[in-house]
């Protein structure tokens, strides 16, 4: 066995050196018993802003934040890595121009051969934008979490409100009530009552990312524009409202009234949070194109954006500001700094960036104001399109009345909606699965004209029946009946041939107008 080279130690030595000298990224140095600085390496300089000729001479404590120092925390450390053998820990730290910064650290005690104890030695990390990340990703999990408990009670609601909707107006057309003038109004009131329930519904699709959406393409920089001019009449006096926007801005794939409806929340905030002291909101919009670097940002990073082509919406103000830890729960439905929450306001917001693939972020702070950014993705999507609004009676019959299917799990639905095709001159067949359906037309299909399908049912949902329907009928219009609006859902449908959608809760008018639409688009009317 060969023998061992001898140990130069002046050269290990200078090897060290150079070793804890190139460490830029780790703040490392060494103290006494007592905690004074006594090396100070490039790195720490680096970090915490402090030159070696500083801080040599004082104790290292000043990296500690006030708050820390007045609890005993430097002592506690240096006792804990004597008692321990080392102490590890995650805090905030300071640096010499008073910010912070999230530093994870190790201290050792230092002794020599018999030993004795000779100081310290802290090895110390910035991981600020780790935590930031962690944070804005535990938020959107949150958030996302949620948006899933919200998005099946909204699925629910809907469902119960198509039933009130729809019985409403069943009694309403009865000639009886038509003459109780006392009735009329009561029947009213539950109108308008149900009317609220559903837009609060809607809401909260919203908050859940699933609203849906009428996408087309939109110049976003004309509809912030127009909001300017619509929304001008809601505020105070005492807010001065300016815009700036491009000549030109890129296209968006969006619904033009979610957009609106964005716009209008955040100004509407921003002028609320002012309160009566009033003040500046600025609006403005660019291009903007998003790097790797930009899309992995703590803040942008949670909503999955693809580097790209972009459009940049900002909603400034001079207000009051918020402190941290009320800019982590503004996107929290029903939040407010100011009274008793009466709706979801950022929430939905927040919601309606995700259904259009975009961002939000929020910069503030005590005294500074709010800037509220919004980022839009250029692009182009093809989305399904959505039976509504058209109010008109049954096409006129073919030779045959025409013979509907509705398949729905939940009975009240389907009660409402055989009474109403009913009433229009359809015969009616019902089934509560895609099972059913698929038997249903097995044994009637060639007479039938029409199906009515809920999207999500179980044993077999509307996606998973369509296929086979197609397989026994590829003529048979179908009109599909959610009460979710996953956009994506809704694509790959449309990519099976759907003939229209009908979003719950729907009224007799809307029903009447999907399926005269199924009807008239039938080739075999």
């Amino acid at each position: 066995m060969a023998d061992r080279l001898p140990v130069d130690a002046d050269q290990e030595g200078r090897l060290f050196r150079l070793l804890i000298e190139n460490a830029i990224d780790y703040c490392i140095f060494t103290t006494d018993p007592a905690g004074i600085v006594r090396t100070w390496n490039p790195g720490a300089e680096r970090m915490l802003q402090y030159t070696a000729e500083e801080l040599r001479g004082r104790t290292a404590d000043v990296i500690f934040t006030p708050e820390d120092r007045q609890a005993g925390g430097p002592e506690l450390e240096r006792e804990l890595a004597l008692r321990l053998g080392r102490a590890e820990n995650e805090r905030w730290h300071m640096r010499k121009d008073g910010t912070r910064f999230w530093g994870a650290g190790i201290m050792l005690p230092l002794r020599d051969g018999d030993g004795a104890h000779l100081g310290f030695a802290k090895i110390l990390r910035d991981f600020t934008r780790r935590r930031e990340l962690e944070i804005a990703l535990r938020r959107q999990e949150r958030t996302e979490s949620l948006g899933v408990l919200v998005g099946g009670v909204a699925h629910l609601f809907n469902n119960l409100h198509t039933v009130l909707i729809g019985n409403l107006e069943l009694l309403a057309r009865r000639p009886s009530l038509r003459q109780d003038q006392g009735a009329g109004e009561l029947l009213g009131e539950m109108r308008r009552a149900s009317e609220r329930t559903t837009e609060i519904t809607r809401n909260l699709l919203q908050y859940a990312g699933q609203s849906f959406m009428q996408a087309q393409a939109v110049d976003p920089c004309r509809e912030f524009e127009a909001l300017a001019t619509r929304v001008q009449s809601q505020l105070s006096s005492r807010v001065r409202l300016t815009i700036n926007v491009p000549d030109v801005c890129p296209p968006v794939h969006g619904d033009p009234t979610l957009l609106q409806q964005l716009f209008a929340q955040l100004v509407l905030n921003a002028a609320e949070a002012m309160g009566q002291a009033g003040g500046a909101i600025m609006l403005s919009a660019r291009p903007d194109v998003l790097s790797a670097e930009t899309v992995s940002r703590p803040e942008i990073a949670p909503f999955d954006l693809r580097p790209g082509r972009y459009v940049t919406f900002e909603v400034r103000d001079n207000g009051p500001g918020m402190d941290a830890a009320t800019r982590a729960r503004i996107f929290e439905p029903f939040f407010t700094t100011r009274f008793q929450g009466r709706g979801l306001g950022l929430a939905a917001s927040l919601g309606i960036v995700r259904t259009h693939g975009g961002a939000i972020t929020v910069t503030s702070a005590p005294g500074e104001g709010t800037a509220v950014r919004v980022m839009l993705p250029e692009r182009s999507t093809t989305r399904a399109a959505h039976a509504e609004g058209a109010t008109a009676e049954l096409p006129g019959q073919t030779p045959a009345r025409p013979f509907a299917l509705v398949c729905d799990d939940e009975e009240l639905v389907r009660n409402v909606a055989v009474a109403v095709l009913e009433s229009e001159g359809l015969t009616v067949v019902q089934a509560e699965n895609g099972e059913q359906a698929i038997k249903v037309v097995q044994r009637v299909g060639a007479e039938l004209s029409v199906v009515l399908l809920d999207l999500a049912m179980p044993v077999m949902d509307g996606e998973e029946a369509v296929p086979h329907l197609r397989a026994l009928r590829p003529d048979l219009p179908i009109v599909v009946m959610t009460g979710l609006g996953d956009l994506d859902a809704r694509a790959r449908l449309t990519r099976l041939g759907l003939d229209s959608f009908l979003s719950k809760p729907f009224t007799i008018e809307r029903l009447v107008a999907a399926v005269r639409a199924a009807l008239e688009a039938s080739p075999r009317r």
